[in-house]
């Protein structure tokens, strides 16, 4: 969906044709079978309908006529034997489409993960695409998801045209005799409330599905109002701050909004009474024709039945028609806004060159005059920036917030690619490589890292094949290793309990922990630690600094923190600034230069450390 595209603009018919033709492939595709069992649903369905109606207007006739007994054993056991068989054949093809559209909710979840994890890392941070996903998130929990709502109507679609065909066959005999003027009127009235039936439909569906978008705001607020409440990770300050009942009244005051009860108040009745009252005259219609047939001589009892029934079944079908025809025009902006998700376009360029299998490990990365502008932002993030990351060297990246620190990070791991200049392993440029095969190099802990409500050793490896021995070597090194003691399930122990009610709760510092070991456990040549400690308490970061050269090994490591006195144990520290790197040396280099910013802020924090022992754990509180 463009950017500038409304979301009540009319879809084209050529539009509602790809859109929903896409949908029912893409149904298809992701539950094999369903296109045959839909076809077979309606002819079945259709062919009972028929061989009732057919069967029934000649047992009548035969009574009418004082037929003996005995004829009528074969009409009524081929009526009976046709609608068992069909009736089955049937019931079978429900059962199967029950079946897969089961299967399809968890398989359409399944995909829309798949097309997230493709889809380039700057989008999910671009305001546009996020309110697409939010857009489509409010329509679904409203409507259901696009894919089976379509799948549904377009199943009651065929199941109508079938049973259409089937009941213009059975009225066919009737409105080929007689007068042609009063069948062509009985026709075209028909067809005309048929249609105006239809227009209705239309008309509430559209109206329902524009609001539905309308609406995306705030199902969105209600939403995130809704989950804070009950959050486990908002509980404190929902009730220690009042949030909660602030939270409430926001809900009330959307929800008491007058378009709000428009829309589901009054909507549905005004629609359905126009209608019912569409419905009733074309009854009347039919029921005065066959009436008038009957009186004039003009059809048997057994006729007027098929002829009540056909013209009944076409009114009712048609309008079934119509009304499935106009959801599929109506739903198409919702079907464009999924398929904008599915369909976003690669932002970045993606090579497909192998890295190099190094068995020394020797990778060497390097940012060669790199500037960076995010997406629809017209500041710099990063300027002019020249870094090389030395095979085996400890890089301290240190600056105030903003400074482009964490922007130089998601460059260096090809989350973004730069607006200028390039960002180089041994030489090449990254955007050359396969993003796969590059990001295996690289093991980052980033200061909103998140972990997952699985298993510890899933949280861990991130993998289904895991080395229980390293891992817990690498757990014990993180300091996590008596906490692991303690856990009656050890590595299969629940992390939280949104889904194990049995999961453990784990402190912050327990998590950042846990985050330092995956990073670990990857065992990528270059390994990116961002603020790794800022939730440890004392003691525990002074055991991750004293065991840091041990942990990193000999790979090439860069540490983002704001206290500096942790940067003394790496080999150089570079010092950005306003997304410029205005200073890079040694810690004893940097501190000697005079007016210089890493001195400055060294000297505004020199108060929390101890002159003589600066990793000492007593006096690394800030």
């Amino acid at each position: 969906m463009k950017k500038n595209e409304k979301a009540g603009e009319k879809a084209s018919l050529r539009e509602v044709w790809t859109y929903n033709l896409r949908t029912l492939k893409l149904g298809q595709k992701i539950v094999p079978g369903l296109l045959f069992y839909l076809l077979g649903t309606a002819l079945f369905g259709a062919l009972i309908g028929f061989i009732g109606a057919v069967y029934s207007a000649r047992i009548l006739d035969m009574l009418s006529f004082g037929d003996p007994a005995e004829a009528f054993v074969r009409p009524v056991i081929l009526l009976v034997a046709s609608v068992f068989l069909l009736g089955r054949l049937g019931n079978l093809c429900s059962w199967q489409i029950r079946k897969r559209i089961n299967i399809m909710f968890f398989r359409l979840r399944q995909f829309m993960s798949g097309v997230l994890l493709g889809v380039d890392y700057g989008a999910l941070e671009d305001p546009d695409f996020k309110n697409r996903l939010r857009d489509y998130g409010s329509v679904r929990n409203a409507t259901g998801e696009i894919v089976m709502v379509q799948v549904y109507a377009i199943d009651r679609l065929m199941q109508g045209v079938f049973a259409l065909v089937s009941a213009a066959v059975l009225a066919w005999p009737t409105f080929t005799t007689g007068s042609g003027m009063v069948n062509l009127a009985v026709i075209l009235s028909v067809v005309a409330a048929a249609t105006a039936g239809g227009l209705v439909s239309h008309r509430k569906e559209k109206t329902i599905r524009g609001e539905n978008l309308k609406a995306a705001r705030r199902e969105r607020l209600l939403h995130y109002y809704s989950e804070k409440v009950y959050a486990y990770t908002q509980g404190l300050d929902m009730r220690l701050y009042g949030a909660g009942e602030f939270a409430i009244d926001e809900q009330t005051r959307e929800l008491e909004g007058d378009d709000f009860a428009d829309m589901w108040g009054g909507l549905d009745a005004q629609f359905n009474a126009i209608g019912a009252a569409i419905q009733t005259f074309t009854v009347g219609c039919v029921y005065l024709f066959v009436a008038w047939r009957a009186l004039s001589g003009l059809s048997s009892p057994g006729e007027v039945v098929r002829t009540v029934t056909a013209v009944t079944l076409i009114f009712t079908h048609l309008l079934s028609v119509t009304e499935q025809v106009a959801k599929l025009f109506a739903d198409t902006r919702t079907q464009k806004l999924f398929f904008s998700i599915v369909d976003e376009p690669e932002r970045m360029y993606k090579g497909s060159l192998t890295v190099e299998k190094r068995r020394d490990r020797n990778y060497e990365f390097e940012l060669k005059d790199v500037s960076f502008k995010y997406p629809g932002s017209g500041e710099w993030a990063l300027r002019h920036m020249d870094l090389k990351l030395n095979i085996g060297e400890k890089l301290a990246l240190v600056g105030r917030n903003g400074s482009g620190k964490t922007t130089l990070i998601k460059l260096l791991c090809g989350l973004y690619e730069p607006t200028e200049g390039e960002v180089l392993l041994n030489g090449i440029d990254i955007r050359k490589y396969a993003p796969k095969e590059y990001q295996l190099l690289l093991s980052v802990v980033f200061q909103d890292f998140r972990l997952f409500a699985l298993p510890l050793r899933d949280n861990v490896a991130a993998s289904e094949t895991v080395d229980e021995a390293r891992m817990g070597e690498i757990l014990d090194q993180v300091g996590f290793g008596e906490r692991l003691k303690t856990l009656e399930k050890g590595l299969d122990t629940p992390i939280y309990k949104e889904i194990d009610e049995k999961g453990v709760e784990i402190s912050g510092g327990e998590a950042q922990k846990l985050a330092l070991a995956r990073a670990l456990y990857k065992n990528a040549p270059l390994i990116v630690l961002d603020e790794p400690t800022a939730a440890l308490d004392p003691v525990a970061e002074y055991e991750v600094y004293a065991h840091f050269s041990a942990l990193v090994g000999g790979r090439t490591a860069v540490y983002i923190s704001h206290r500096l006195a942790s940067c003394r144990f790496c080999d150089r520290i570079a010092v950005l600034d306003k997304g410029r790197l205005i200073q890079y040396g040694t810690h004893d280099e940097l501190l000697a230069e005079e007016g210089g910013k890493y001195a400055e802020m060294w000297n505004a924090q020199a108060k929390y450390y101890n002159e003589e022992d600066s990793f000492g754990a007593e006096n690394m509180v800030q």
